[in-house]
């Protein structure tokens, strides 16, 4: 690819306010600069942009960080809005402008990076720090995040609504022609970002207790839910990756003096397995798959020994 540079100027413009009982309010835009790639090819694919455009970002957010509840809660909530005016995507795509395939091409598509414009992601989070007693507190997050890409077509793989066409181009050996099928770019305007959940949430609970003999038990216990998504751009719903739920719990004992410790642990107690990610490849002659998968239940024992010296 030809050369190419970049540059940009970013920044963030924040406003802050504190109230009496020094609990913070603030709005925050800031920008961002990624810059552009290339879509390597030798020779170069008529039709497919050797330099991809930049991408900017514009990041609006406002949120509260503070103490509550008389001290018990502690708190910090945000929401955010994300504007991309460009957001590269690698995809099996049309070729742009008004450019002819090659004859031997087996398709009129081809893969590479393209600048998609208009996309947002937005959400709300949430931390917090609840303190039932001295001894015993929750301790967790709550998120929830969604987007849309903006315009773009594009071939997914193993997409079982997919349409097809024929289309006739010339064997590169026999030069004689010879007539196929090929999957049909589909909209995925307004679609979800794949492997990204728009629900996630965790809360630990912490309870710690001091023995009689100067030793103390700290008790810990961990409910996460990961929300279901899709693995792909096109958002198949028979390709949904169902949401699942991880329970850990674990029990320390501290010797008095804090001279050695032991920890038992059982880390995914209900041994639920759900899927990291997932795709689905092919059409014509069945499916493959390929995923992958959380960890089984796991049990086990942490010493810790610090000599006095």
């Amino acid at each position: 690819a030809s050369p190419a540079s970049w540059d940009a100027t970013v920044g963030q413009f924040t406003v802050e306010y504190r109230t009496d009982n020094d609990n913070l309010v603030y709005g925050r835009i800031s920008t961002g600069h990624k810059p552009g790639v290339f879509n390597f090819a030798s020779p170069p694919v008529p039709g497919v942009p050797e330099i991809v455009e930049e991408s900017t970002l514009t990041n609006f957010e406002a949120g509260i960080k503070g103490t509550y509840l008389d001290g018990r809660l502690q708190l910090a909530a945000s929401a955010f809005l994300m504007e991309y005016d460009k957001m590269h995507l690698a995809a099996t795509q049309e070729l742009s402008g008004d450019f002819v395939p090659s004859p031997q091409a087996e398709t009129p598509l081809a893969e590479y990076v393209a600048a998609i414009p208009d996309s947002e992601v937005y959400g709300v989070e949430i931390e917090y720090n609840y303190a039932f007693t001295t001894s015993t507190s929750l301790v967790g997050y709550v998120a929830y995040t969604d987007s849309e890409v903006g315009p773009h077509q594009s071939v997914i793989l193993g997409d079982p609504d997919a349409e097809f066409a024929e289309y006739t181009w010339t064997d590169f050996e026999t030069l004689s022609p010879v007539t196929g099928f090929y999957q049909l770019p589909a909209d995925q305007t307004g679609n979800q970002l794949p492997n990204q959940t728009k629900t996630k949430f965790a809360a630990t609970l912490i309870h710690d207790m001091d023995l009689s003999n100067g030793a103390s038990l700290s008790l810990m216990g961990t409910w996460a839910y990961t929300g279901d998504m899709y693995p792909t751009i096109a958002n198949v719903e028979a390709y949904k990756i169902p949401s699942y739920n991880r329970f850990d719990a674990s029990v320390v004992y501290n010797s008095p003096g804090d001279t050695w410790s032991a920890m038992l642990y059982v880390n995914n107690v209900t041994d639920e397995i759900g899927l990291n990610e997932f795709v689905a490849g092919g059409n014509f002659g069945g499916q493959s798959y390929l995923g992958s998968a959380t960890n089984h239940r796991e049990i086990g024992i942490t010493l810790r020994w610090s000599p006095s010296l």
